[in-house]
């Protein structure tokens, strides 16, 4: 099974909580995800704001 984390300003973080993904067809759990909290979303933000104004390519 995998566990999904926050990937956030680079660095992939624990969120304060985990929750099963769980497939509609046969109901079985194909992953663990963890929740953001609000210090992680903050975090996200500060991030947001900081990061270069440019796409990839040309």
């Amino acid at each position: 099974m995998t566990d999904h984390r926050d990937f956030v300003g680079g660095r992939l973080l624990d969120g304060a909580s985990l929750f099963d993904d769980i497939d509609p067809v046969d109901g079985t759990v194909v992953a663990r995800v963890h929740e953001a909290d609000a210090s992680v979303v903050d975090r996200a933000v500060r991030a947001a704001r900081t990061a270069p104004r440019r796409t990839a390519g040309p």
